[in-house]
């Protein structure tokens, strides 16, 4: 396959289950001039530098959609940045510090390490709590009316 951007969809880290929806994710965008040898890097590894396998590479992953583009790297480098603002995928990192909903490598490794353990992790952080707090005020107010 030629040059362009790509979605990696995968199951979400907690999921037990595959449900289409509920338990799946945007889990990573990337570009290249060759998708389909980056993608078989990220699930594989190898390449010109012997990469590793991705840690999200057994969360059953499915390229969600490819846009192919010229062989311009500023114009990939482009789509890419607004594909990250409108998915927020979860395992980027470039370009994607802003995203609450990111996890960061250092877990992703953790996780990786507790799902090849046949435990199942959850990623709870800072973010997830506040949004817990905010929901547990906001149902007290509506039944304190």
């Amino acid at each position: 396959m030629r040059g362009g951007v790509y979605v990696i969809w995968t199951r979400k880290p907690g999921a037990r289950f595959n449900f289409p929806v509920i338990s799946r994710h945007c889990g990573y965008v990337g570009q290249s001039n060759s998708i389909s040898h980056r993608i078989e890097q990220h699930l594989r590894g190898g390449g010109q530098y012997g990469a590793v396998a991705k840690p999200w590479a057994d969360l059953d992953p499915r390229v969600a959609f490819c846009i192919p583009l010229p062989n311009w790297l500023w114009l990939r480098l482009c789509v890419e940045t607004v594909m990250i603002g409108l998915l927020w995928p979860v395992y980027n990192h470039q370009k994607n510090q802003w995203n609450p909903r990111r996890i960061p490598l250092s877990v992703a490794h953790r996780q990786r390490l507790a799902r090849d353990r046949g435990r199942h992790p959850f990623n709870v952080r800072p973010v997830h709590l506040f949004v817990f707090f905010v929901l547990l005020i906001a149902a007290a107010v509506v039944t304190h009316r």
